[in-house]
């Protein structure tokens, strides 16, 4: 499971402009040949607990939900100063 953790949080730090990424499950699913939808859904807390705890996220990362209601990614607020492509702006925290 760290893969994943390491994975989200490198990708959305060197993506992101603005601090916000996502991260989907088929995305995960394509870098990790492991990370079944099934297994990211048995898993989804305990990797929303994993990635809440490491200091690159700003605030807690939240869920998206496809059109049946099921997980189907994680969206992350990044702290800037993490953020290689960050546009210039003051944080707030």
């Amino acid at each position: 499971m760290d893969e994943i953790i390491d994975y989200i949080i490198a990708v959305g730090t060197a993506n992101t402009t603005t601090g916000n990424w996502h991260v989907a499950y088929y995305e995960l699913s394509e870098a990790f040949d492991f990370a079944t939808p099934e297994y990211l859904r048995q898993h989804h807390d305990e990797i929303l607990y994993e990635l809440d705890r490491r200091a690159e996220i700003l605030s807690e990362t939240w869920t998206d939900y496809d059109e049946t209601g099921q997980p189907e990614g994680f969206d992350s607020n990044f702290a800037i100063a993490y953020c290689l492509n960050a546009n210039d702006f003051e944080e707030v925290i």
